[in-house]
């Protein structure tokens, strides 16, 4: 059985969401993590993986 947790389920309305990230920011720069790097990572991931997927899709479809 698995279990969700639904973003309208724990999110309000975009106040509520504001806050949760103004919360996350905060306990995160607190704990000395640096964002900006760990944001940039992210995104690099992220566009990687897109390319990933760009080339499985081309792959895919020349074979």
């Amino acid at each position: 059985m698995r279990y969700f947790i639904s973003k309208k389920q724990y999110i309000r309305d975009k106040q509520h969401l504001s806050e949760l990230q103004d919360k996350y920011y905060k306990m995160v720069t607190d704990k000395d993590y640096d964002l900006e790097v760990e944001l940039k990572i992210v995104i690099v991931n992220i566009l990687l993986l897109k390319n990933i997927r760009k080339l499985l899709k081309k792959s895919c479809i020349t074979t």
